[in-house]
């Protein structure tokens, strides 16, 4: 025998977003568009409308904010969501606006994230990207020269501190980080070097 519901079963407000409602999601940051563009409820003629590089400079705006309250997970949340929607709008409208300047800001700030966190590795990636489109970039150069010592990779460091030095003369953060490198190498050297005698010694 079937069992049928005495009362009616509705399911309701099940967590889909419809076309057109808010995402409900405000974090009162000037940052209203959904975390991925995709989701986003734009048609193709609001693009032409829609100020989409203001819009990414909320993100990243945000993402400030947060950087500088040393909130990194949200910062980093912020730098990421800015680059999708970057590439997003880039793959939509490929020669209607230069993103370029707009991108090294997010992909240096995400560096500087990334540095915090010690993903080196990934600072040093987005270091590089960076000086794919600005090829003397100093804050890329600089950061890229902080990963490099944290990765061992000395020399490198070295060689970008000198680069980023002759943009940015005289600038403090970069001569002692120079100095903290020369010391590296130098104490590097000297391990080598004991390191030989002793091998000598044993053959």
């Amino acid at each position: 025998m079937k069992e049928a519901a005495i009362l009616p079963c509705i399911i309701k407000d099940c967590g889909q977003v419809l076309p057109g409602e808010s995402w409900n999601i405000p974090e009162n940051d000037g940052d209203s568009v959904p975390a991925f563009p995709d989701d986003w409820d734009v048609n193709e003629t609001d693009l032409e409308t829609e100020d989409i590089p203001a819009i990414i400079n909320k993100i990243k705006d945000s993402g400030n904010v947060f950087f500088r309250n040393a909130n990194y997970p949200n910062a980093s949340r912020k730098y990421k969501k800015a680059l999708r929607y970057i590439e997003w709008y880039l793959k939509k409208r490929p020669s209607k606006i230069n993103m370029d300047d707009l991108k090294v800001v997010c992909l240096l700030n995400f560096a500087a994230v990334s540095l915090k966190y010690g993903e080196y590795k990934q600072a040093h990636e987005l270091c590089n990207e960076v000086l794919r489109i600005d090829h003397q970039n100093p804050k890329a150069l600089f950061r890229r020269a902080l990963s490099n010592k944290h990765l061992t990779n000395y020399d490198q460091a070295l060689s970008d501190l000198k680069n980023a030095l002759v943009h940015l003369p005289n600038n403090k953060s970069i001569l002692s980080e120079i100095k903290i490198v020369r010391k590296l190498i130098s104490d590097y050297k000297l391990v080598e070097k004991k390191r030989c005698l002793k091998m000598m010694k044993i053959i």
